[in-house]
This record gives C-alpha cells, structure tokens and sequence, in this order.
C-alpha cells in the first residue's frame, strides 16, 4: 500500500480502512481540503414553462387517479432520512435561558401546555420529583429540564422522536406521522435513516413491522481540519464526521423498491390536516409513472427495433425532459433516456430556506438540477443575478424510480457529481474546522439523473423548523411579536 508522506501515518490509513474508507479516498479527502471543489455554473433559472411543469388542477386529477389505478403493480417505499437531533427546534428555549424575564420566554411558559409534548414534559417531571409549577416560576431551571439529559435531553434528542401533534388525547412523533402518511400513500412501506445511538429506542417505539432502518454508513464519513491539519481525538486517533444527507445515497442505493418516495423528517403534519400532502405525493408519483413508462417503451424500441423513429423520441425528450436536446442517435438517445428518474416538486419560493431549481452548464451540457446556495459564485455577479431571477425552491417532496426498463436496479452512485460538495466551517472536537460535505442527496448526488420539477402548492409545504411552528397559528406569532 501506498502511504501518503507528511499528514497520514500507518495507523491512520489502517484505522480509516476499519471505517471502511480506502487510502485512496483518505487521501482524496486531503486533497480536497487543499484544493476545495468547482463551483456550480448556472445557465438560468428553472422557471414555469422552462424546467418546471405546471399542472391544471384536472391534470393533476387525472395523474393522482393513474397512481391510484397502477400503484399495486410495483414495489413503493418512502424513505425519511431522520437522523438529525432536535437542538435548532428547541433555541427559543436556548435563548430562555439567556433571556429568562423577557417577553417572550414569559408567552412561550404561558403557552407551554399547548405544545403536543407537554405530556412528556409532565411525565417526566413526575419522574424526577419535580413539580411543574415550580418549574415554570423559574425559566432557567424550565429549560435546562427542557433541553439538558438530567430531564428530556431535547438538545440532544432525534427531532423524529419529539411530540409533534396531539389529537384525541393520543401524542404522535414525527416517525409515527410519516408512517401513517405511507400508509394512506400505498402500501405503507417506510425506511428511515436514524443517529446510530437511537435506533434501538427508534425501533421500540415505532414498533411496525411496516418500518425498516438504517444508519449512515462510517464509509462516508470526512475528517475535519484545523489550521491545515486534521483533527484528532485525545489519544491522537483521526476524527471523522457524517458528511450530510448527500451520504444516504448509499443507504438509497440498498433499498429494495421500484418506486421511492422521498421526504424530511420535520416536514409533516397530523393526518386530519395532511390530505393536500397525500395529495401531492400520489400525484407526482402517477406523472412519474406516465413518464416512466413511456422512457421504458422508447428504450424497448431503440434496443430491438432497427427502423424506430429517432426523431419522434428527440421530440419527445425536448416536451418533456430537455427543451434544447438536439436530435440524436440511437446510441445516443439510449445513453440520455437509460438513467434513473425524479420528479421534483417545487414550491413558489416566499424566502423560504431550500435549494432551487436551476438550469447548469457542466461538462456534460446543460442540465436540470436542483442546486443549494452554498454551491454557487457569490462573488459573480452574473451568477448572483441568475440566483436571484430564481422563482421556486425545493422542499424535499421527491418521487424516484430506481429500476430500469428491463426491472434492474441502477447503481446510483454511477450519476454522482463527484467533482461537487461543500467546504464549510463547524465546530469540531470544541475548535472552528473546516469541514468537508459530500453532495447534497437531492442535489449533485441526482446530479445526473433524469430530472422533472413540477409546481406543487406551498400549503403542502408544513416543515417544523422551530418549536414554535408546533403551536397554533395565532400563539406562534403572539410570541414572534
């Protein structure tokens, strides 16, 4: 084995093998860190009408009736990557803490028992002794109960796991509303990617044997640096870090269905409110069926018909796939429509965080993808301009065909843009790092695959992002006030 000289010992490439990262990808990570990654070059925003297909509500009608007239013949799994912790959901209780007699922590205990895990709050409570009016006279000693491990841990704990809704007495987490969301989807098969130290706790809790799971796997794990060397532990050992959502592509990749549904964890309501949601997901599911079977008639046609007409098959891809894909081959035709397919939704973007759809220029033309700000030349004022031109952002309602038209599987790590990713700054091991991410899972790990974005309402849009978006309407904004 060849070592590199200087920043990796031995013991280094033997640890990260354990892990199972080669020393070629060890090394590949350096050199990263080194040299940083290409920026996205964006050509135009994708608008209606250009990269995003808006539907009549008949259309939509029409393709929601298509899902639920074909669903039974393939295999559908929603996948929920789940892993993260609740800590951002729970910083109005974090500035509790620092602020314990402002206006806000006063409204926030005031409203306290409107929030779904209140119930927990008082279980817990019980527990340790403690009584709950004595806790709310005193904000500080509230929140740290609220967030520390001496009491519920919600600075630590999986956002899944946490109380969302409360309906007839009965609380439900966010893993139990998903599955009860795959449930009314089709057939309510449901994987989630969850924190290692939880799953069994996860499992338990969830008890459904409709429900799999998996971890993010060591081998896509980064090491972090500081001051141009990489961070280690105590006992001198490299430190390696989650690369973020783009390294689920591997637990994607495993999944045994023909059909994936793919949505976050946060995004997700109770059943009574979730009927647009449901909605929206059997209707881009039947518009990727539409399309799917007719990429698989093409492809039959191009493998086994010598005389198929090339021209109505480039006509095709330019309605509903590439609006400049110039005529082509067989040869060619077949490489462009032989990939895995996604359809997107989109929502209007009101200054909602997200990633947008945008139109790139790469080596392989010009591509639909959907692309994160921190991918883009923010010191390009062409770029800027087509950045801010954007109309839509990307809410992580996503529909994927992973099977080809002969029903094998694709290796999805084929149509990754390896050559994209993220440097950011994190604290790590208690210092400022840089840290490496791979591509975002929907973003350039999808770079390469087929891509339809349609327009979906932004009422089915409901992301709990703060603990406050757990609270009616009306309280949340008497305490943002």
């Amino acid at each position: 084995m060849k070592f590199q000289m200087g920043e990796f010992s031995e013991q280094d490439y033997n640890y990260a093998k354990s892990l199972g990262i080669s020393a070629e990808a060890l090394n590949n990570q350096w050199q990263r860190f080194k040299n940083g990654f290409e920026r996205i070059l964006l050509n135009r925003a994708a608008t209606i009408g250009d990269g995003i297909v808006q539907l009549s509500a008949e259309e939509s009608k029409k393709y929601i009736q298509l899902f639920e007239q074909e669903k039974n013949n393939y295999s559908i799994l929603k996948f929920v990557p789940s892993s993260g912790a609740a800590s951002r959901m729970f910083l109005p209780f974090l500035d509790m803490i620092e602020h314990p007699t402002s206006d806000n922590s006063k409204r926030l205990i005031h409203f306290l028992s409107s929030f779904s895990f209140y119930a927990d709050i008082l279980e817990k409570a019980i527990e340790k002794g403690l009584d709950i009016n004595e806790l709310k006279e005193d904000p500080i000693a509230l929140a740290h109960f609220i967030l520390n491990k001496e009491g519920l841990d919600y600075d630590n704990y999986p956002k899944g796991l946490i109380s969302f809704t409360r309906d007839k007495g009965k609380s439900k987490n966010a893993f139990e509303l998903h599955l009860d969301e795959a449930k009314s989807i089709s057939g309510g098969l449901i994987h989630f990617t969850v924190a290692e130290d939880y799953l069994d706790e996860i499992r338990e809790k969830i008890n459904d044997e409709n429900a799999s799971y998996s971890i993010q796997d060591s081998s896509t794990h980064f090491i972090s640096v500081y001051r141009n060397k990489a961070i280690r532990d105590d006992s001198g050992q490299l430190l390696f870090r989650p690369s973020g959502h783009g390294a689920l592509l591997k637990n994607l990749n495993e999944l045994d269905a023909d059909i994936v549904f793919i949505k976050n964890i946060d995004n997700i309501q109770q059943a009574s409110k979730n009927k647009l949601s449901i909605e929206v997901k059997k209707m881009l599911g039947g518009y990727l069926m539409a399309i799917k079977n007719q990429i698989d008639t093409f492809l039959f046609q191009l493998e086994e018909d010598e005389n198929c007409d090339t021209l109505e098959i480039s006509a095709w891809i330019r309605e509903h796939l590439d609006p400049r894909f110039a005529p082509a081959k067989k040869d060619e035709l077949i490489a462009f429509l032989h990939r895995p397919l996604r359809v997107a939704g989109m929502v209007l973007n009101e200054g909602k965080a997200g990633g947008g759809p945008f139109w790139v220029k790469n080596k392989k033309g010009i591509q639909l993808q959907i692309v994160e700000n921190a991918q883009i030349d923010k010191s390009d004022s062409e770029q800027l301009k087509i950045l801010a031109s954007s109309t839509h952002f990307n809410p992580v309602d996503i529909v994927c065909s992973l099977i080809d038209h002969r029903g094998e599987k694709f290796d999805l790590e084929d149509y990754v843009d390896k050559e994209s990713g993220f440097l950011t700054k994190k604290v790590v091991n208690g210092v400022e790092a840089m840290t490496m991410e791979r591509p975002g899972l929907w973003n350039a790990s999808m770079a390469n695959w087929l891509s339809i974005f349609i327009e979906i309402p932004l009422a089915s849009f409901t992301p709990v992002k703060d603990v406050l978006d757990l609270l009616p309407a009306e309280k949340k904004q008497m305490i943002k006030s």
